[in-house]
């Protein structure tokens, strides 16, 4: 039981973006920010559906929206899901599989912080299985449209060889692609990388 709530609480932690892996030192990455928060206990059936009945109508209209193509729904849909607490081993369960797929649903429609958490999720095995070439693209996808926590993981991905070969020159990119939005992470990765590889700047 204690291994399912820590999955789910990893869908939760992913999904709220805290996932971007910290500054290097190299060689060793450290891992992803912050620590889930692991209720020793969940509701009772009466306190769950006291909780559904008082979401209903949002849920529902959202639920709607997902099933509709909307990709923003979708990804919130997957938010509600990870973030209910059934009374059973099975509910859990049923709702991870279900935050997922609505997850993988809204990555696959172009929402970005769904593609980032599922690339968290990938990356980590959390609720599915552990898949760190998958897991890049969705990095890939969302660096490319603009994401610096995606931008900065996509580097050590690169660094690290993860999912890709091992590329320093698309590492120092990635790292300043997010260093150049002022992304924290990226610019110490950045500052780190140079440090360490001083001679990327001469090629």
């Amino acid at each position: 039981m204690k291994q399912i709530l820590v999955m789910m609480a990893a869908v939760v932690l992913v999904g709220c973006s805290n996932d971007t892996r910290k500054a290097l030192p190299l060689p060793t990455p450290q891992a992803p920010e912050g620590e889930p928060n692991i209720p020793e206990t969940y509701q009772t059936v009466e306190a769950e559906e006291q909780v559904v009945n008082e979401l209903s109508a949002e849920f529902l209209k959202t639920k709607a929206m997902a099933e509709s193509g909307d990709s923003a729904a979708q990804s919130k849909l997957s938010m509600m899901y990870a973030n209910m607490r059934p009374p059973n081993r099975d509910h859990i369960l049923n709702n991870i599989n279900k935050s997922i797929k609505w997850m993988r649903k809204a990555a696959e429609g172009g929402d970005i912080e769904a593609q980032y958490s599922l690339a968290g999720l990938l990356r980590s095995g959390a609720g599915v299985k552990k898949d760190l070439e998958e897991s890049t693209k969705w990095y890939r996808i969302a660096a490319e449209q603009g994401d610096a926590r995606a931008q900065n993981n996509l580097g050590f991905a690169y660094l690290y060889g993860e999912g890709v070969l091992k590329n320093l020159k698309e590492s120092f990119k990635w790292f300043k692609k997010s260093a150049d939005q002022g992304h924290p992470e990226g610019k110490a990765n950045m500052g780190a990388f140079l440090k360490e590889y001083p001679e990327i700047l001469k090629d």
